[in-house]
């Protein structure tokens, strides 16, 4: 166990950094045993009187980690974040409509495809994956498109280790009267996403990244003044699983039999999410946001000390995940040698930044001194390895 603290509170975290293959990826991130407990325990019923206590309690716990309104309607999809991120979209825009999507980074670009796939056009800024979203560009796009009807951003653009601006993006939509979408997905359970005040429409969160979390059921925090208005108008262009409408049907509906979602839902993922929430509320939300921002400057700072760079500015850097430029692509074979000699998998890059950038996770258990000790250790060797072969072959 590892100790962690925020004023006279001490918690202690469980030490994860000795499993093999350790998961130092942004996502999904290693799992501690009480989660894998719950995950092991007898499904539940997905409905009847004790499910419904159960599930309206893990509602609550999901609305803290959001710091979302008292009559903000929260929802646990039962699917992963990128469908949860097109039920967004769609519920809010309609075929033909606009949105102002804001990518800088490969997850902007699944915001943009989800758009898409429903006949939404998008409006985009051309910035340069790994920097933040300049909020002189997005005041100047909600001018130049007055008929948008939602502007889209992710919060924690993973693919570049970059955070973006949301306060200051969520206080131009409300100025402008536009419903702003975030996708917290991989900052949800580390880094406060206070949906309230961020002016935030719909917020999407989900369990195995930040949370420590298994995968299966997404959260997602929508505005009471938004799901009021959108849950009155069914869409043909949804179908039934992602129509606000339907969803609302069966809250208002089979509420009372514990049965406030359209399907079945995967109880023992519920179950295991819940706990994970639990862990992370006892921890503190400025507690555990506080480990994630020190474990991630002594991240960056050790990649610095071994001659490597960081993709984004120290001020914008990620909590949750550290960018590492590369100075040539053949640099990413890193990956494969620190999986096969430590024990230890990190991420490469994508879209744009594939094989320009490794990618190290530092979230939920893995967001300690040990992990990342034991991790930067080995990237150090791995790279002295790597290097020492290289200049065997020139010689040869």
């Amino acid at each position: 166990m590892i100790s962690a603290g925020w004023g006279s509170e001490i918690l202690q975290i469980e030490d994860v950094s000795q499993r093999t293959p350790l998961l130092m990826t942004p996502g999904p991130t290693e799992v501690g045993q009480q989660v894998l407990s719950a995950l092991s325990e007898r499904p539940m019923l997905h409905y009847g009187e004790r499910w419904k206590a159960f599930y309206a309690s893990t509602l609550e716990l999901m609305r803290e980690l959001f710091e979302a309104a008292p009559d903000d309607q929260i929802i646990i999809v039962p699917a992963p974040g990128s469908v949860a991120m097109e039920m967004a979209v769609a519920n809010l825009a309609k075929p033909g409509e606009k949105i102002v999507n804001l990518r800088n980074g490969y997850f902007g670009e699944v915001f943009r495809d989800c758009a898409m796939g429903h006949g939404i056009k998008t409006v985009e800024p051309e910035i340069p994956y790994g920097t933040p979203v300049p909020i002189p560009t997005v005041r100047r796009l909600l001018e130049e498109h007055k008929d948008a009807v939602a502007i889209s951003v992710v919060h924690n653009e993973t693919s570049g280790g970059v955070l973006n601006p949301v306060q200051e993006i969520g206080d131009l939509a409300k100025q402008y009267g536009i419903p702003m979408i975030v996708d917290t997905i991989s900052s949800f359970g580390a880094v406060r996403t206070p949906t309230q005040k961020w002016n935030c429409a719909i917020c999407i969160g989900y369990p195995s990244k930040g949370l420590s979390g298994v995968p299966g059921a997404t959260p997602v925090a929508i505005n009471r003044k938004i799901w009021d208005e959108y849950a009155r108008h069914k869409s043909e262009n949804l179908g039934r699983f992602m129509s606000f409408a339907v969803w609302d049907h069966y809250i208002r509906d089979w509420a009372s039999m514990g049965h406030p979602f359209p399907t079945t839902m995967p109880t023992s993922v519920i179950q295991a999410l819940a706990v994970a929430a639990q862990i992370a509320l006892d921890e503190g939300l400025e507690a555990r946001a506080e480990r994630h921002r020190r474990v991630s400057a002594k991240c960056r700072r050790m990649v610095r000390e071994i001659g490597l760079e960081i993709l984004p500015e120290e001020s914008v850097a990620s909590s949750t995940v550290s960018a590492i430029k590369l100075s040539n692509p053949s640099q990413d074979g890193v990956r494969a040698i620190m999986d096969k000699e430590f024990g230890i998998t990190i991420s490469g890059g994508l879209s744009l930044l594939k094989g320009k950038i490794i990618r190290i996770g530092h979230m939920g258990l893995t967001a300690t001194d040990p992990c990342i000790e034991r991790t930067m250790t080995a990237l150090k060797k791995c790279i002295e390895l790597q290097s020492s072969k290289a200049v065997k072959t020139q010689v040869s």
